[in-house]
Protein backbone atom coordinates (compact mmCIF):
# COMPACT_ATOMS: atom_id res chain seq x y z
CA UNK A 1 0.00 0.00 0.00
CA UNK A 2 1.63 3.31 -1.04
CA UNK A 3 1.73 5.96 1.81
CA UNK A 4 -0.72 9.37 1.62
CA UNK A 5 0.23 11.46 -0.62
CA UNK A 6 2.15 9.25 -2.74
CA UNK A 7 1.26 7.51 -6.34
CA UNK A 8 0.73 3.93 -6.32
CA UNK A 9 2.21 3.15 -9.51
CA UNK A 10 2.61 -0.43 -11.73
CA UNK A 11 5.65 -2.36 -10.60
CA UNK A 12 8.85 -0.40 -12.64
CA UNK A 13 12.55 0.50 -11.50
CA UNK A 14 12.47 2.76 -8.96
CA UNK A 15 15.95 4.18 -9.93
CA UNK A 16 18.41 2.97 -13.00
CA UNK A 17 21.56 3.24 -10.51
CA UNK A 18 23.35 -0.48 -11.32
CA UNK A 19 25.53 -1.09 -7.86
CA UNK A 20 23.03 -3.86 -6.28
CA UNK A 21 20.71 -3.14 -3.58
CA UNK A 22 21.02 -5.14 -0.16
CA UNK A 23 19.18 -4.16 3.08
CA UNK A 24 16.33 -2.27 1.52
CA UNK A 25 14.11 -0.64 3.73
CA UNK A 26 10.89 2.00 2.63
CA UNK A 27 9.21 5.16 3.94
CA UNK A 28 6.95 7.89 3.25
CA UNK A 29 8.08 8.73 -0.20
CA UNK A 30 11.14 7.12 -0.14
CA UNK A 31 13.21 4.13 -0.82
CA UNK A 32 16.45 3.44 1.38
CA UNK A 33 18.90 1.01 -0.03
CA UNK A 34 22.53 -0.32 0.61
CA UNK A 35 24.52 -1.04 -2.70
CA UNK A 36 27.32 -3.44 -2.45
CA UNK A 37 29.60 -3.06 -5.10
CA UNK A 38 32.32 -0.87 -6.22
CA UNK A 39 34.10 2.83 -5.27
CA UNK A 40 30.34 4.16 -4.86
CA UNK A 41 29.28 1.68 -2.60
CA UNK A 42 26.78 3.02 0.30
CA UNK A 43 23.62 4.18 1.24
CA UNK A 44 21.35 5.46 -0.84
CA UNK A 45 17.45 7.11 -1.24
CA UNK A 46 15.31 7.54 -3.27
CA UNK A 47 11.83 8.68 -4.86
CA UNK A 48 9.52 4.90 -4.60
CA UNK A 49 7.44 6.47 -7.74
CA UNK A 50 11.18 6.74 -9.43
CA UNK A 51 14.12 9.33 -10.10
CA UNK A 52 17.51 9.39 -9.58
CA UNK A 53 19.18 7.98 -6.47
CA UNK A 54 21.26 10.35 -3.99
CA UNK A 55 24.05 8.72 -2.07
CA UNK A 56 23.74 9.42 1.87
CA UNK A 57 26.63 7.95 3.08
CA UNK A 58 29.27 5.78 2.12
CA UNK A 59 30.02 1.92 3.22
CA UNK A 60 32.71 -0.92 2.48
CA UNK A 61 32.33 -2.38 -0.21
CA UNK A 62 32.76 -6.56 -1.11
CA UNK A 63 35.71 -5.97 -2.52
CA UNK A 64 36.91 -4.21 1.50
CA UNK A 65 36.00 -7.52 2.64
CA UNK A 66 32.76 -6.20 3.74
CA UNK A 67 29.98 -9.03 4.15
CA UNK A 68 26.87 -7.81 5.36
CA UNK A 69 24.70 -5.06 6.18
CA UNK A 70 21.51 -3.90 7.94
CA UNK A 71 19.87 -0.71 7.40
CA UNK A 72 16.35 1.06 9.23
CA UNK A 73 14.97 4.17 9.02
CA UNK A 74 13.30 6.33 11.75
CA UNK A 75 11.95 9.83 10.67
CA UNK A 76 13.93 10.51 7.57
CA UNK A 77 16.96 9.25 9.50
CA UNK A 78 19.02 6.07 8.28
CA UNK A 79 20.99 3.71 11.00
CA UNK A 80 23.21 1.42 9.11
CA UNK A 81 25.73 -1.38 10.06
CA UNK A 82 28.53 -2.93 8.17
CA UNK A 83 30.16 -5.59 9.25
CA UNK A 84 34.09 -4.30 8.23
CA UNK A 85 36.89 -6.84 7.88
CA UNK A 86 35.61 -10.14 6.70
CA UNK A 87 39.28 -11.11 4.79
CA UNK A 88 42.34 -10.09 5.47
CA UNK A 89 41.88 -6.54 5.69
CA UNK A 90 41.82 -4.18 9.08
CA UNK A 91 38.57 -2.57 8.97
CA UNK A 92 36.27 -2.81 11.88
CA UNK A 93 32.57 -2.87 11.79
CA UNK A 94 30.60 0.10 12.75
CA UNK A 95 26.66 1.20 13.78
CA UNK A 96 25.86 4.78 12.08
CA UNK A 97 23.35 7.40 11.84
CA UNK A 98 22.66 9.22 8.66
CA UNK A 99 20.84 12.83 9.04
CA UNK A 100 21.16 13.44 5.45
CA UNK A 101 23.65 13.10 2.35
CA UNK A 102 27.06 13.58 4.48
CA UNK A 103 25.73 14.05 7.57
CA UNK A 104 27.04 10.29 9.26
CA UNK A 105 27.78 9.73 12.77
CA UNK A 106 29.28 6.91 14.26
CA UNK A 107 27.32 5.42 17.40
CA UNK A 108 29.51 2.55 17.51
CA UNK A 109 32.14 0.08 16.74
CA UNK A 110 32.33 -3.55 16.55
CA UNK A 111 33.57 -4.49 20.27
CA UNK A 112 37.27 -6.46 20.90
CA UNK A 113 37.25 -9.42 22.56
CA UNK A 114 40.06 -11.46 24.01
CA UNK A 115 41.81 -13.49 21.68
CA UNK A 116 39.22 -12.28 18.41
CA UNK A 117 39.25 -10.01 15.75
CA UNK A 118 36.81 -6.70 15.99
CA UNK A 119 33.64 -7.85 15.79
CA UNK A 120 31.22 -7.38 13.02
CA UNK A 121 27.79 -5.52 13.37
CA UNK A 122 25.05 -6.75 11.15
CA UNK A 123 21.54 -6.09 11.18
CA UNK A 124 19.87 -3.53 12.85
CA UNK A 125 16.53 -3.23 14.68
CA UNK A 126 15.33 0.43 16.32
CA UNK A 127 13.12 0.86 19.09
CA UNK A 128 11.75 4.69 20.61
CA UNK A 129 14.82 5.46 21.87
CA UNK A 130 17.34 2.96 20.61
CA UNK A 131 19.80 1.14 17.90
CA UNK A 132 20.12 -2.70 18.15
CA UNK A 133 22.29 -4.79 16.22
CA UNK A 134 23.08 -8.31 16.15
CA UNK A 135 27.07 -8.57 15.84
CA UNK A 136 29.44 -11.52 14.90
CA UNK A 137 32.09 -12.58 17.41
CA UNK A 138 34.73 -11.84 14.73
CA UNK A 139 37.94 -14.32 13.76
CA UNK A 140 39.49 -16.75 16.54
CA UNK A 141 43.09 -15.54 16.75
CA UNK A 142 45.73 -17.75 17.87
CA UNK A 143 46.01 -21.78 19.14
CA UNK A 144 43.60 -23.60 20.57
CA UNK A 145 46.50 -25.57 22.02
CA UNK A 146 48.23 -22.74 23.34
CA UNK A 147 48.51 -23.43 27.38
CA UNK A 148 49.03 -19.63 27.98
CA UNK A 149 45.66 -18.63 26.43
CA UNK A 150 43.39 -15.97 28.71
CA UNK A 151 40.95 -17.66 31.05
CA UNK A 152 38.16 -15.88 28.89
CA UNK A 153 35.55 -18.55 27.49
CA UNK A 154 35.54 -16.96 24.21
CA UNK A 155 39.65 -18.22 23.73
CA UNK A 156 38.63 -21.12 24.01
CA UNK A 157 36.26 -21.99 21.64
CA UNK A 158 36.29 -21.50 17.64
CA UNK A 159 32.19 -22.07 18.08
CA UNK A 160 30.02 -19.63 15.66
CA UNK A 161 28.13 -17.27 18.55
CA UNK A 162 27.37 -13.57 18.13
CA UNK A 163 25.79 -10.55 20.54
CA UNK A 164 23.04 -8.33 20.65
CA UNK A 165 24.20 -4.54 21.29
CA UNK A 166 22.41 -1.68 22.03
CA UNK A 167 22.83 2.34 21.48
CA UNK A 168 21.01 5.49 21.81
CA UNK A 169 19.86 6.76 19.04
CA UNK A 170 21.38 10.20 19.75
CA UNK A 171 24.73 8.53 20.41
CA UNK A 172 26.55 7.37 23.89
CA UNK A 173 27.81 4.29 25.57
CA UNK A 174 27.39 0.85 23.82
CA UNK A 175 25.98 -2.14 25.66
CA UNK A 176 26.49 -5.77 25.37
CA UNK A 177 22.96 -7.06 26.02
CA UNK A 178 23.24 -10.62 25.83
CA UNK A 179 24.76 -13.97 23.77
CA UNK A 180 22.70 -15.16 20.91
CA UNK A 181 22.28 -17.01 18.22
CA UNK A 182 19.86 -15.25 15.55
CA UNK A 183 20.94 -13.31 13.59
CA UNK A 184 18.26 -10.68 14.05
CA UNK A 185 16.54 -9.50 17.02
CA UNK A 186 12.60 -8.55 17.46
CA UNK A 187 11.87 -5.49 20.02
CA UNK A 188 8.55 -4.80 21.37
CA UNK A 189 7.78 -1.73 24.05
CA UNK A 190 9.73 -3.95 26.82
CA UNK A 191 11.24 -6.89 25.34
CA UNK A 192 13.84 -7.81 22.90
CA UNK A 193 13.38 -11.06 21.47
CA UNK A 194 16.15 -13.84 19.83
CA UNK A 195 16.99 -17.26 19.98
CA UNK A 196 19.99 -19.38 21.19
CA UNK A 197 19.65 -23.19 20.32
CA UNK A 198 16.18 -24.20 20.24
CA UNK A 199 14.87 -21.61 22.40
CA UNK A 200 13.24 -18.27 21.60
CA UNK A 201 14.12 -15.95 24.77
CA UNK A 202 13.59 -12.79 25.66
CA UNK A 203 15.31 -9.82 27.74
CA UNK A 204 13.88 -7.47 29.95
CA UNK A 205 15.22 -3.78 28.87
CA UNK A 206 15.03 -2.03 32.07
CA UNK A 207 16.11 -5.31 34.25
CA UNK A 208 17.90 -7.23 31.69
CA UNK A 209 15.90 -10.07 32.72
CA UNK A 210 16.45 -13.07 30.58
CA UNK A 211 13.44 -15.42 30.30
CA UNK A 212 12.35 -18.48 27.76
CA UNK A 213 9.54 -17.82 25.58
CA UNK A 214 9.27 -21.38 24.12
CA UNK A 215 12.31 -23.57 23.76
CA UNK A 216 12.19 -26.96 21.65
CA UNK A 217 11.57 -25.59 18.10
CA UNK A 218 13.63 -27.11 15.09
CA UNK A 219 16.52 -24.06 13.69
CA UNK A 220 18.28 -24.06 10.89
CA UNK A 221 21.97 -23.84 12.49
CA UNK A 222 25.54 -23.02 11.14
CA UNK A 223 27.17 -19.90 9.08
CA UNK A 224 24.30 -18.78 6.44
CA UNK A 225 21.57 -21.29 7.82
CA UNK A 226 21.02 -18.37 10.71
CA UNK A 227 17.63 -18.04 12.04
CA UNK A 228 15.81 -14.24 11.45
CA UNK A 229 12.82 -12.81 13.87
CA UNK A 230 10.13 -10.42 13.26
CA UNK A 231 7.37 -8.89 15.20
CA UNK A 232 4.11 -7.99 14.29
CA UNK A 233 1.33 -7.45 16.78
CA UNK A 234 1.08 -10.09 19.46
CA UNK A 235 3.21 -12.38 17.67
CA UNK A 236 6.84 -12.89 17.14
CA UNK A 237 7.21 -14.64 13.12
CA UNK A 238 9.87 -16.91 13.74
CA UNK A 239 11.97 -18.49 10.37
CA UNK A 240 12.45 -22.34 11.13
CA UNK A 241 14.14 -25.44 9.79
CA UNK A 242 14.16 -25.65 5.97
CA UNK A 243 12.04 -22.56 5.60
CA UNK A 244 9.27 -23.35 7.74
CA UNK A 245 7.65 -20.17 9.78
CA UNK A 246 6.63 -20.09 13.14
CA UNK A 247 4.21 -17.79 15.07
CA UNK A 248 5.13 -17.73 18.57
CA UNK A 249 2.56 -15.51 20.81
CA UNK A 250 4.40 -13.17 23.30
CA UNK A 251 2.26 -13.45 26.04
CA UNK A 252 1.69 -17.09 26.51
CA UNK A 253 4.08 -18.72 23.84
CA UNK A 254 1.52 -20.62 22.09
CA UNK A 255 3.14 -21.71 19.03
CA UNK A 256 1.40 -22.33 15.74
CA UNK A 257 3.26 -23.45 12.36
CA UNK A 258 2.18 -20.76 9.94
CA UNK A 259 3.93 -22.31 6.70
CA UNK A 260 5.56 -25.74 6.68
CA UNK A 261 8.25 -24.92 4.33
CA UNK A 262 8.88 -26.33 0.62
CA UNK A 263 8.86 -30.23 -0.21
CA UNK A 264 12.76 -29.77 -0.62
CA UNK A 265 15.23 -29.38 2.37
CA UNK A 266 16.67 -26.23 1.24
CA UNK A 267 14.47 -24.06 2.18
CA UNK A 268 15.54 -21.04 4.10
CA UNK A 269 13.69 -17.78 5.41
CA UNK A 270 16.22 -14.65 5.14
CA UNK A 271 14.35 -11.62 5.82
CA UNK A 272 10.47 -11.12 6.96
CA UNK A 273 8.01 -8.66 6.79
CA UNK A 274 4.56 -7.62 7.18
CA UNK A 275 1.86 -5.07 6.28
Amino acid sequence: MASPGCADPTPTPVTSFNRGALAVAAEGCDVYWIAPFSALAGVYRAPRTGGDATQLASVLSFQDDAYDWGLAVDGGIAFFAETGDAGISPHVGRVARVDGAGHVTELARGQPLPCRSGGHPRRVTLDATHVYWTEDSGRFIGDLDDPGLPPDPVCHTTADFRWVRSVPKGGGVARTLAQISSLNVAVDERFIYYTRGDALLRLDKRSLEEKVVVSGLAFDQGIGRETVLHQAGAAIYVGGHDGCLYTVQRQNGLVRTVCPGPESTQGRVIALASD
